[in-house]
């Protein structure tokens, strides 16, 4: 247990206990539950601290040590004892939590473990801003939600404006920054439009849409990482006509090498190509999955492709399959290892390939 505080008068246990305490088990002088009880020879017991400050007024006043009961004398190294078994018992009174709110009991040697923990024990907040006592399970929600202390986002972080500055001072920065903030308010609505406008556009397009399921990729990657196979293909697929499959190259290539998973779309030659427009014109989007199961919670990872017209890879094929068109850093090795893009050592890549309403 903690010691009592040395500039306080009483040396006993100032606690709320559950049961009344028997008069055998309280200090003959401050007449509290004893802390550190000791024993003198004749029988009388005192908290130590307490019969200390007592021998050091009679030290003072050059008068001899006595007990305070029955006035005997005394030595301290002759005639006083620890009482270990009184402390025991002592120890194992029960007590009530003194935190407001707080419904524990338990025993009095349990007093600091359960402080320790106390939801509703008082302590000040630990950015020392000044709120006064907060119960230990507010916390976390004062220095969130109320601390002038706590650094904060700006209210328009969702424009752009990456400031980052002590809750106190946010009017201040508001203030300071409205022009900033103007100009990022009308790069977000630029944005917001190309955006529309892309809806817009897709409106009149029919995407077809295929998955690739590729298991065993930790296998796959160890195999690429190890350069026993740095590149493995899809199944084909055919879309209005047009043959072709992905190729996943795992440990990357060009910009990708080492670090990312580079990914590509491979036109193939197809039975149906005589018919078909050429050079091929249409846009492809690459879309890893995230597998979390609620659909709302998914952040999957897309990126688009436009075909150009005077490139060989979009021109009818003339051996079996073209050069590939896609993305040498499609997504990070780092990323892939975050959220839900691997679940059950299976990887799930998505491709849609839009194709203009004539």
């Amino acid at each position: 247990m903690a010691e009592a505080p040395a500039n306080s008068p009483l040396g006993g246990y100032d606690d709320e206990f559950v049961n009344a305490i028997d008069e055998d088990w309280q200090c003959g002088i401050c007449h509290l539950p004893m802390r550190e009880p000791i024993l003198t020879k004749c029988g009388h017991r005192f908290c130590t601290q307490c019969l200390n400050g007592y021998f050091a007024r009679l030290e003072r006043d050059r008068q001899p040590l006595i007990c305070p009961v029955d006035r005997n004398n005394l030595l301290r190294d002759k005639d006083i004892f620890p009482d270990k078994a009184a402390e025991r018992k002592i120890l194992s009174f029960v007590i009530k939590c003194t935190s407001e709110g707080c419904q524990w009991t338990g025993e009095l040697r349990s007093k600091d473990a359960h402080q320790s923990e106390c939801r509703e024990f008082p302590l000040n907040c630990p950015q020392k801003c000044g709120a006064g006592a907060i119960a230990r399970g507010e916390i976390s929600s004062h220095i969130n939600k109320d601390c002038p202390l706590t650094t904060i986002a700006c209210p328009h972080a969702q424009i752009g404006c990456t400031a980052k500055v002590q809750r106190r001072d946010i009017e201040s920065h508001l203030q300071s920054a409205t022009k900033v903030h103007f100009d990022l308010a009308c790069v977000k609505l630029r944005k917001l439009e190309e955006k529309v406008n892309t809806l817009e556009t897709r409106q009149m397009q029919i995407p077809g849409v295929h998955t690739w399921k590729i298991t065993g990729f930790s296998e796959v990657m160890k195999r690429a990482k190890s350069g026993e196979q740095t590149e493995i293909f899809s199944a084909p697929f055919y879309e209005h006509g047009y043959k072709f499959r992905l190729s996943l190259v795992p440990n990357g290539q060009s910009s990708g090498k080492d670090t990312h998973v580079s990914i590509y779309f491979v036109l193939m030659k197809g039975e149906y190509d005589a018919l078909l427009s050429w050079p091929f014109g249409e846009e492809v989007m690459f879309t890893l999955i995230d597998q979390q199961e609620d659909p709302n919670d998914r952040e999957s990872i897309s990126c688009t492709a436009y075909a150009k017209k005077d490139e060989n890879c979009f021109m009818r094929p003339v051996k079996n399959v073209n050069k590939g068109c896609g993305f040498p850093r499609f997504v990070s090795h780092d990323e892939l290892k975050g959220r839900q893009y691997i679940v059950d050592d299976t990887v799930f890549i998505q491709i849609k390939v839009f194709f203009q309403l004539k």
